[in-house]
């Protein structure tokens, strides 16, 4: 049987009310990539999802043990998803205005829902994404369906210093994985196998930027790739194409996450986000920008994500929908509207 339900990324301290998911075809987490990746960490497979039997092991809400300014980490929390009074929570942000009284978890939506409608490489239309730095903003990058919808939540969380993370599993090794703002480590907080050290190994440029001045570059991460699928077109030049590291070096000035998200990107999928050690599933009857709508056909192999961007009532008590999402090979997120989505 697909799976076919409401799904949205859990937070660590708040389990935000979600609404539902369908679905077409995309795949597991893109192997053109995880060669280079693997030599790097040691590890050599996209992570499990995490056994039935093991939830109270994997899937604990509780997450794991993890320290402020440990070496691993990639961003350090200061907000959490459902804050609406703190002096940060009061100012005016990429999709809403000062004291807006909305918790983060809302403003994600707001932000979601408010992405621009632009041509898309090729053919068909996709979305461009706003910034803090308000003069800088960004046709979607070439992806795959789940790393669309991971990239959006990630990126958000970083940027306004909120909790993120997935859980995997390593079945060889029988134990939980995880990924997220404090980096790639196990359940006691310990850096997982040879992933990066985040926080020693890389620059963060967030507080010495001033809007106007030269954006700081990370020649290594624009060098990275997701794969021989993830070309950049827009920012391409001479003659050379440009892939998923050069679309992070552009988007963060916290340099750590475009490292974190190539990894993250590279070693989760839609079986993961099917997974309730990192979604809340629900047969709901509601539906809002934010949500994802997910099909798995199995454990292991094809599936299909699409992010819910817009929503709009009808008569009857229905509702229409648009989408945008990436596939396999990979591609710019193509947005459908109402039949198509």
């Amino acid at each position: 049987m697909p799976l076919a339900m409401g799904l949205r990324m859990k937070t660590a301290r708040r389990l935000a009310p979600l609404s539902v998911l369908l679905a077409l075809a995309c795949a597991t987490p893109g192997a053109d990539g995880l060669e280079g990746a693997a030599g790097e960490t040691g590890i050599d497979a996209p992570f499990d999802q995490v056994p039935a039997d093991l939830a109270a092991d994997g899937a604990s809400p509780a997450g794991p043990a993890v320290a402020n300014g440990a070496a691993t980490e990639v961003w350090a929390v200061r907000n959490q998803w459902d804050e609406t009074r703190t002096s940060e929570a009061r100012l005016a942000g990429v999709a809403w205005g000062a004291d807006s009284g909305l918790t983060w978890e809302e403003k994600f939506d707001r932000w979601v829902a408010a992405m621009e409608i632009v041509t898309r490489q090729g053919y068909g239309r996709t979305f461009r994404i706003q910034t803090p730095q308000g003069e800088r903003s960004f046709d979607a990058p070439t992806l795959e369906c789940a790393e669309t919808a991971m990239f959006l939540r990630a990126t958000f969380a970083s940027w306004y210093g909120l909790p993120f993370f997935l859980t995997g599993y390593d079945s060889a090794g029988r134990q939980a994985m995880y990924a997220g703002h404090f980096g790639f480590v196990t359940s006691s907080g310990a850096r997982l196998a040879r992933f990066p050290s985040f926080r020693t190994d890389y620059r963060d440029y967030t507080s010495s930027y001033r809007a106007g001045a030269a954006w700081p570059r990370d020649a290594r991460l624009a060098g990275l790739r997701l794969g021989t699928d993830d070309g950049v077109v827009f920012l391409s030049t001479d003659g050379a194409t440009a892939g998923a590291g050069a679309y992070f070096d552009e988007i963060f000035l916290n340099k750590r996450v475009g490292y974190f998200m190539r990894l993250l990107l590279l070693y989760f999928g839609s079986a993961n986000l099917s997974d309730a050690a990192n979604t809340i599933h629900v047969q709901a009857d509601a539906l809002a920008p934010g949500d994802m709508l997910i099909e798995r056909w199995q454990r292991r192999g094809i599936g299909h994500v699409m992010p819910i961007f817009r929503r709009a009532d009808t008569e009857g008590g229905h509702f229409d929908v648009s989408i945008a999402s990436g596939s396999m090979p990979r591609r710019q997120p193509l947005w459908s509207d109402t039949a198509e989505a």
